[in-house]
């Protein structure tokens, strides 16, 4: 029988690994679940996993898309997991497949680890690109060409000028920026755009996108040298005040 191998990582490292045969499996945060992923982004039942002979299927059930090696899952959508690609279930937690039945080529969990640098990039290029076209065209049916404060106070920085910032920085692709800088890039320009969308009724999801802005500037403040990441922070600041 056909057995396969469920790695989870959390911001690429290894942290667990289930071994599963033919059936259905839950994946979550709840402690009831076969499959245990015990971190805060991780719904209760983030997940079920289908083996069937030797293909696997993954049931996204989360409320939001996750990506199922380079496929985007809408919620409640079924894609194939193929072995050795990677299941992107939050920012932070990743999910690899290996093989273990006999005679099966089989991924490591190293080279899990190994090719989610890759694959996030990737991701978070297409949440920088998409989170600053979907803010414009926002900003460009509310016909409002400030995209800061909302305030008029000069002396606060504004969105624009952030984005700017990065395009200076990176390049009009922002191809230019480090990982980190991409990835503080798409926190905030997500924040932005569910603070635009969703509006007063959004508030406490709002709030902690750009809570989760402050936190990736100080995971990551060795690495970001430039200036453009403090300007975000400090927007991000700024909102959390004012949405407060």
């Amino acid at each position: 029988m056909m057995s396969f191998r469920v790695s989870v990582l959390v911001d690429g490292n290894p942290v667990a690994t289930h071994e599963i045969v033919r059936g259905k499996y839950s994946l979550g945060s709840s402690s009831n679940g076969p499959i245990v992923v015990n971190h805060g982004e991780v719904a209760a039942v983030a997940a079920v996993i289908e083996v069937t002979g030797d293909v696997v299927f993954l049931e996204n059930r989360n409320d939001f898309p996750i990506f199922v090696g380079a496929e985007q899952v809408a919620p409640r959508g079924v894609a194939e997991w193929r072995t050795g690609s990677l299941v992107q279930l939050t920012r932070s937690v990743t999910l690899g497949l290996e093989a273990v039945g006999a005679n099966v080529a089989s991924v490591s969990t190293s080279e899990v680890a190994a090719k989610k640098s890759q694959n996030s990039t990737m991701q978070i290029g297409v949440i920088i690109l998409c989170a600053v076209l979907g803010y414009y065209m926002l900003a460009n049916e509310s016909k409002s060409n400030n995209a800061g404060s909302g305030t008029g106070d000069g002396n606060v920085v504004q969105f624009d000028d952030v984005i700017k910032g990065f395009e200076l920085a990176g390049g009009s692709d922002f191809e230019k920026l480090t990982y980190e800088e991409r990835t503080l890039l798409g926190y905030l320009t997500e924040a932005r755009s569910l603070e635009q969308r969703l509006g007063k009724a959004g508030k406490e999801q709002t709030l902690a996108a750009y809570e989760l802005v402050l936190s990736s500037r100080l995971h990551y403040d060795s690495q970001l040298k430039s200036d453009v990441a403090t300007q975000a922070a400090e927007f991000a600041s700024h909102r959390i005040a004012v949405l407060k």
